[in-house]
């Protein structure tokens, strides 16, 4: 039984650009946004690939993104709640977050922008954030996962164990993207809640993708929506739902 718990909003993998920005903003406001205001939750994260790709800042692309973020923070602010923008694939995110810095001078909201791995404490919870890197030490990854104590949760753009073909084995090494697997995250009290695959799932019990919210590829029937975990930090118990969205 989960007493008291925090609730944690995360989606993942939105790909602004895939699709009619116009419609990726009305079915996320209608569908993810708008039932958010009906619930008290703690902390909101987007774990990576909020753009699919790099815009200019005149394209609508850029617009409806920024309809969309903006709406989050309104939301966020309302809630008291902790926004967690994470950055995503390199080729997807391309170093746009930086169009968010702004609500870093805003002292009425909570936003982390995370674009280096570091641990976040954010309602009494350390939090580690993996942003997808290349080109990390391999002793980099082995020091922050074991060598920095314990943590409650992980929010992580990269690759699971047994996620999709080619990542069976885990590797720490970043020549190539690092596979993560439950020993990677021996120190975490908590879930792991990822993006990057975009078919959501859970792996290990404590492992799990978001998917993607909306369905731009073929053969990916499975169903699409964002999750909500529900967190007890004092039991190190956990409850984790995927909210479909009708796409």
């Amino acid at each position: 039984m989960i007493n008291n718990p925090l609730t944690i909003v995360s989606i993942a993998d939105i790909h602004f650009g895939a699709l009619d920005p116009k419609y990726t903003y009305e079915t996320l406001r209608n569908q993810f946004i708008q039932p958010l205001y009906s619930i008290n939750f703690d902390i909101l994260a987007i774990c990576g690939d909020l753009f699919d790709s790099k815009y200019m800042s005149n394209n609508p692309i850029i617009t409806y993104t920024l309809l969309f973020v903006d709406e989050l923070v309104n939301l966020c602010r309302q809630k008291n709640a902790t926004f967690v923008l994470l950055a995503g694939t390199q080729s997807h995110d391309n170093d746009q977050l930086s169009l968010f810095y702004h609500y870093l001078q805003d002292p009425t909201i909570d936003i982390r922008i995370v674009e280096n791995i570091c641990f976040q404490n954010i309602k009494n919870l350390r939090i580690l954030c993996i942003p997808e890197k290349y080109g990390l030490p391999e002793e980099e990854y082995k020091k922050i996962l074991f060598e920095s104590g314990g943590y409650d949760l992980c929010f992580l753009h990269g690759t699971l164990k047994n996620s999709f073909k080619g990542s069976e084995i885990t590797t720490l090494s970043s020549n190539h993207a690092p596979v993560f697997g439950i020993n990677s995250f021996i120190n975490c009290a908590g879930p792991i809640l990822c993006g990057h695959y975009h078919i959501a799932g859970c792996y290990e019990e404590y492992m799990y993708y978001n998917g993607s919210p909306l369905r731009y590829e073929f053969g990916q029937e499975q169903p699409k929506g964002f999750m909500i975990t529900l967190y007890d930090p004092v039991g190190r118990m956990h409850y984790t739902k995927l909210i479909e969205i009708d796409s």
